[in-house]
């Protein structure tokens, strides 16, 4: 009952309520800005946002900041991913509204502790990709948990952006108060 009571109460940083995460299938990808803007005509359906992988498959790979490197987690997604998913814009501002700019990121808490920028981390720069991509970090979010909660520590967070061709899961934040009449339709 504890334990019961510790997994459902547990705040992970983000709203997973009524969050729906689908995979698109890769033969048949199709293109974003319609798929969502059709999905979005369902009065059941809040929110869409798009990304490369699942929410919960996630990618890890290192980051240089200055000359010291870090391992993170990070996550192509659009700019509808923080309001669906409910996590905290710290500082900074999020995405534009223009997926692709692949100049920019967001770190976590967690990330900016561990880069040591104890002032303001807007502006600064890291790279990956053996040095060929650097990005500017343009806003900070809270930490979250995506992984077990036996692990208390939060990962080094990086959100960027990709191009919305690249889109191939989609989270779908769904109102339960208007689902029930729409499910069949979602189906179809």
């Amino acid at each position: 009952q504890k334990q019961f009571n510790y997994m459902v109460n547990y705040d992970l940083g983000y709203k997973p309520q009524s969050i729906v995460d689908l995979q698109l299938p890769q033969d048949k990808n199709p293109n974003y800005e319609v798929f969502k803007n059709s999905l979005l005509k369902y009065p059941s359906i809040k929110q869409i946002s798009g990304q490369q992988t699942s929410f919960t498959g996630m990618y890890a790979t290192m980051y240089k900041i200055g000359d010291k490197e870090v391992q993170c987690t990070y996550y192509d997604v659009d700019n509808d991913f923080i309001p669906l998913m409910g996590i905290h814009l710290l500082k900074g501002h999020g995405f534009r509204a223009s997926a692709g700019d692949t100049t920019e990121c967001m770190v976590n808490e967690t990330f900016v502790k561990k880069a040591g920028w104890n002032n303001n981390p807007i502006g600064h720069i890291i790279s990956t990709n053996q040095d060929k991509t650097h990005l500017t970090v343009i806003g900070v979010i809270a930490d979250f948990h995506n992984g077990s909660l036996l692990n208390a520590n939060s990962d080094n967070i990086v959100l960027d952006q990709t191009a919305r061709a690249q889109y191939n899961d989609v989270m779908i934040k769904i109102d339960e108060n208007r689902s029930a009449g729409h499910r069949s339709e979602l189906h179809s």
